[in-house]
């Protein structure tokens, strides 16, 4: 969290909420095979329910140099794109935190009630969109074989 963001002095230590948002998209009435019906939204999220705490900078230091390794490998090798004491610079501006989990709850609304037919009509046009989102939830879908129609 950037250190000029003021919700940082006030929460170690306190219970929080942690909405973790998967692949979602508005629903057209117009791709379902019966009617009436009405625009929705489909979405899948995780909440997770914990404590949060503060972790002191070569914690936190840890944990950039794992994340930056996780997504890019070659990166620390490069000296000239990140010099150490520009790393160092950068991080007096982050507060990092971490967030013991207590509870999670997962949802998932794909049209599972929907009949068969409007569960094919919405994958349809889910593939169909031209927004990533969109495209995004259906092959979600298709991959946890849930609100596909099949």
């Amino acid at each position: 969290m950037a250190r000029a963001n003021p919700l940082w002095k006030d929460f170690d230590g306190k219970r929080v909420l942690a909405i973790f948002q998967g692949p979602h998209s508005y629903i057209s009435p117009t791709w379902y095979q019966t009617s009436p019906a009405v625009p929705t939204w489909n979405y899948t999220a995780i909440h997770c329910y914990g404590t949060v705490s503060l972790v002191p900078v070569n914690e936190l230091r840890t944990m950039m140099d794992s994340l930056v390794h996780k997504h890019e490998p070659t990166l620390q090798a490069q000296k000239d794109v990140m010099p150490k004491a520009f790393i160092e610079e950068k991080l007096k501006n982050i507060i990092g935190f971490k967030i013991e989990i207590e509870e999670f709850q997962a949802k998932e609304k794909l049209g599972q009630h929907r009949s068969q037919a409007d569960q094919r009509g919405t994958l349809q046009g889910l593939i169909n969109s031209q927004s990533s989102e969109s495209v995004a939830l259906a092959d979600y879908m298709l991959k946890v074989k849930k609100g596909t129609g099949a």
